[in-house]
Formats: C-alpha cells, structure tokens, sequence
C-alpha cells in the first residue's frame, strides 16, 4: 500500500518554455478570452481582449470596446494578462510593443511571454504518492488507438498528475480529452474518468514529462466523488 502525504494545495506554477509555446497556440486556435490589467498611478484600468496571433515574438490581440484614451493608458503601462485555456487558468506579465506594422483598428500588439503561470484556482485535498501507482491513459475518440501507461504523482478531486514518456506525450496536447483509468491499492474499486490536459511540463525523470489532468464533471465524476474523497482522506 503507497505512503502518502496529504494537504491542501493553493498555489502557480510556472511553466517551461515548450509548455508555455503549447498553451499560447491553444489560446490562439480559440481565440481565447483574455482580461488585460494596468496598473496607472496607483489605480488599475481593465480591459478584455481575444488571443487572435501571434507574429514571433508578439501575441496579436483584440481589444474589445476599447476607447482610444483607455488604449493609450494601457499601451504605456506595464500589463498583467490572464486568461483560460482547456479549462485552467494562466497569467503572465507583458507590455505593448512599439507598433510599426499597419493593423486594424482595435488590434494590437504584446510582448511574447517567454514562460507563462498556471495559476491553480481550487483548494482540495491533495494526495502525493511516494510509491507511483500506475495509471492507464488513453484518447477518449473511439476511432483514435492512442493509449499508454503513466505513473501517478499526484490525485485531488479536481484531477491528476502523471509521469509519461516523452514519446507518448508527443501524440497529445493541452486541452485533449482522455480516458484515465487506476486503483489506488487493491482493494479499492477501479476508477474510469474522463480528464483534460491543462499542461505538459518537463519532470525529473530523464526522457519523461508531466502532464497534470483536470477531471471532467460528467456522471463518471460524480458516481466516483466518493470513492476519491475517501483515498484523500484516508491516512495510514
């Protein structure tokens, strides 16, 4: 039976270069929603945005309903972006570029975060295993093969982190639904739910990465709440 360490988890994690470069093209193929903050002389100034591209080394985006005069305060400020992606929550710092290019009106350009913040939103219990338990992955499409085996690293309600081969983790990406299959110890019943992937960061182990899965709310979720509750709790 795994040891375990049990806690409360409220915390960011800043991501790695390739994670970072993965997220911002998923941003950018949805277009996501991005909320811009300035702070001005004591005062902050908020605006929305869209993640509409990227040109190298800035993010394109849209500014929506923005008056000339906000714009002008907000391109000489330093900027605090956040936005969700795949369900989770990134943040990261930036500023304005000199514009050189023609663009159209309400487009603007940022700075490229070289590393962007995953910024973990829910307080849940944690459970950390010293010993891995073994997890079955596998893409929730029923024309699509893919599947490999990860060990475990951690679990909490709201989803899991396990450790692949870098070879599988080159066939997913971030915001990829898959099937996620384990059992805690042996007399426990099996579980079978239904996760997103929010992030691939480069681990400890040589030749492996770590991809942090959030848990789908569906019936799966919800018949295995229990059961999940209890490994968390449960101390030995």
């Amino acid at each position: 039976m795994p040891e375990v360490l049990t806690n409360r988890t409220d915390k960011i994690c800043q991501l790695d270069g390739e994670t970072t470069n993965r997220v911002l093209r998923t941003a950018i193929e949805e277009r996501a929603a991005v909320q811009v903050h300035a702070d001005c002389a004591g005062w902050e100034l908020a605006g929305c945005a869209a993640c509409i591209g990227e040109d190298g080394s800035h993010l394109i985006l849209e500014l929506e309903n923005a008056d000339p005069q906000t714009q002008a305060i907000l391109e000489s400020s330093p900027l605090q972006l956040s936005m969700e992606v795949a369900g989770a929550q990134y943040c990261f710092e930036t500023r304005f570029a000199d514009q050189t290019a023609e663009v159209e009106p309400g487009v603007v350009l940022v700075l490229r975060p070289a590393t962007i913040t995953l910024a973990e939103r829910r307080r849940s219990l944690r459970r950390r295993l010293r010993k891995p338990t073994e997890v079955t992955l596998q893409a929730s499409g029923p024309d699509d093969g893919w599947h490999c085996t990860a060990a475990m690293l951690n679990l909490s309600l709201d989803g899991i982190a396990c450790r692949i081969r870098a070879q599988n983790a080159e066939l997913v990406d971030i915001g990829q639904t898959l099937r996620v299959g384990f059992q805690l110890d042996a007399s426990a019943p099996a579980l079978d739910l239904n996760g997103r992937i929010i992030s691939i960061t480069q681990g400890g182990t040589p030749e492996h990465l770590v991809v942090g899965l959030e848990f789908i709310v569906d019936r799966r979720l919800e018949a295995s709440r229990a059961t999940l509750r209890k490994a968390l709790e449960t101390t030995y």
